[in-house]
C-alpha cells in the first residue's frame, strides 16, 4: 500500500469514529422510539345471584347439606311404617303431602324426636327404615378364649 492509502485509510476510520460518537456536527443520534403501550381490557364477569352461606350453615366437611328428595317407593315405605304403628290412616300414595307431614309429627313426638315432620335419619331410624346398605354384610368378630400353656400336655 502507498503512503497516501494508508492516510485516507486512517482518516476515514478517524472521521467514521468521530461521527459514530456524534462529534464534529455529525448526525444526532438516533432517537428511541416508545414502544405502543396496550391498554389492559378490563374484563368484568357475568352478573349471577351469589346465596350467602354463613359458616353456620355448613356441615364439619365444610359443604351446604343439601336434602336428597326420596322417591316415591321409598316414601310409600315411610307411609307404611307410619301405618303398621298406627299413626297413618289408609294405604300408602308415595307422595309427601300435609297429611303424610301430620303423620310423621305425631309419630316423632311420640317418640319424643323433635316434631318437625321432616324425613330425617333419627325418624328413619325409629321407624325401622335406617339407611339402607349394599354389600356383604357386617362381620361380627369373634373372641377366641386364651388357651393356658400350662394347662396342655407336652408331648
Amino acid at each position: 500500500m502507498t503512503g497516501f492509502s494508508i492516510r485516507w485509510l486512517a482518516v476515514t476510520l478517524a472521521l467514521g469514529l468521530v461521527t459514530e460518537t456524534g462529534a464534529l456536527g455529525a448526525s444526532p443520534a438516533p432517537t428511541r422510539v416508545k414502544p405502543k403501550t396496550v391498554k389492559p381490557q378490563t374484563i368484568r364477569p357475568t352478573p349471577t345471584k351469589k346465596r350467602v352461606i354463613r359458616p353456620a350453615q355448613r356441615n364439619a366437611a365444610g359443604r351446604t347439606p343439601v336434602q336428597l328428595h326420596p322417591t316415591p317407593e321409598r316414601l310409600r315405605e315411610i307411609q307404611s311404617a307410619l301405618a303398621a304403628r298406627g299413626f297413618w290412616e289408609g294405604d300408602p300414595t308415595g307422595v309427601w303431602d300435609d297429611r303424610s307431614v301430620a303423620a310423621l309429627k305425631r309419630f316423632e313426638e311420640s317418640q319424643q324426636l323433635n316434631p318437625d315432620g321432616k324425613i330425617d335419619a333419627l325418624a328413619l331410624i325409629a321407624l325401622g327404615l335406617g339407611p339402607k346398605r349394599e354389600g356383604r354384610p357386617f362381620a361380627v368378630p369373634t373372641v377366641s378364649t386364651p388357651v393356658n400353656p400350662a394347662a396342655q400336655p407336652q408331648p
